[in-house]
């Protein structure tokens, strides 16, 4: 009898691109049924899913009597929280007076994350897969305090690992598309056709662990056929460590246009962004600037994880050169 993998987000980036890799796994399409957890089924991309012969159940990661419905006799969880979800569907009354809406946010995702690790060590899953990131705050001994979407997470998986329940945790790097539509990070495109890519550190410091965000599936897919070896402990997903030039230098040669990095100041980085973003925003990235912290502290080498891969991972410029969403960027 196959077992249950419920996924989290099954219609998003990450969740949808678990169910597809799953689905074309030999494998892993035999050995799980697939249940899809939404919000809507009634959506479009949830009606597509159960045309695939998925099970579309409706869950809410703020009711434990829905999740409890969702991960019944669930083997495997593939679990991804949403801290931006509150800055796209607004909801006043989580927003008491002088509430910071990234505050907001955040203790929303983290009270997710420990909803969902209660039901799940409840109803006895045997691998729960966590989306995970680490807890920058501590890492850098209060450097870094407002990496909000970050340490959310980093407090999430310390909690799982508190109350036992079996996990492995995928550290994912920076979104590939975050440098054609992501907030500050974006190449922008001059009046003559060039590029340049605005940033507040030298070009060589910063190391950004890029990743197709539809390679997800991938690493999920490696974790889950090396349980044994992987439970409690992080699956670091990137295909690499890049720093800016280099992103710079590879655009520049897959696009054939001149592309121009230009180092500037955090106030002139900031002065693109909302207010609530900015502290936030210019954080994240200045850790990926920082040798001694990093979003996977300590920079460890990717060539362990590559090799449980199936399939390699997409590099940067593989990713500029095929990525049909792009390529007229």
């Amino acid at each position: 009898m196959s077992k249950i993998l419920v996924v989290f987000g099954a219609t998003g980036i990450q969740g949808g691109s678990v169910v597809k890799a799953i689905l074309a796994d030999p494998v892993l399409s035999r050995d799980f049924k697939i249940k899809a957890v939404t919000r809507d089924p009634s959506k479009d991309s949830a009606k597509a899913l159960a045309q695939q012969g998925v099970e579309v159940v409706k869950a809410d990661l703020d009711s434990k009597d829905s999740l409890r419905d969702a991960l019944k006799n669930a083997h495997t969880v593939f679990l991804v929280t949403d801290f931006f979800g509150l800055l796209r569907n607004p909801n006043p009354t989580l927003m008491g007076e002088g509430k910071n809406l990234m505050d907001v946010a955040k203790e929303r995702e983290i009270l997710h994350g420990k909803n969902a690790a209660d039901v799940a060590k409840e109803m006895e899953v045997q691998h729960l897969i966590f989306s995970s990131y680490a807890y920058i705050s501590k890492v850098s001994k209060g450097k870094y305090v407002n990496v909000r979407q970050v340490d959310s997470k980093g407090e999430v998986e310390e909690y799982i690992r508190g109350i036992g329940v079996p996990a492995t945790f995928l550290h994912g790097g920076t979104y590939m598309s975050n440098f054609f539509r992501g907030v500050g990070l974006s190449f922008q495109k001059k009046p003559d056709g060039t590029y340049k890519l605005p940033l507040p550190a030298p070009a060589n410091a910063s190391r950004f662990p890029l990743i197709k965000p539809t390679d997800t599936g991938n690493y999920v897919k490696a974790i889950i056929k090396h349980r044994e070896q992987l439970l409690g402990e992080r699956f670091f997903a990137a295909s690499g460590y890049y720093t800016a030039q280099e992103i710079v230098d590879e655009f520049a040669e897959i696009k054939g246009k001149e592309v121009e990095y230009s180092e500037i100041t955090q106030d002139e980085f900031i002065s693109t962004l909302p207010p609530f973003l900015q502290q936030q925003m210019l954080e994240t990235f200045l850790i990926m600037a920082d040798p001694d912290v990093g979003l996977f502290p300590g920079y460890p080498d990717l060539k362990p994880f590559h090799e449980m891969l199936d399939e390699q991972p997409i590099s940067w410029k593989k990713y500029v050169a095929t990525d049909a969403t792009y390529k007229d960027f």
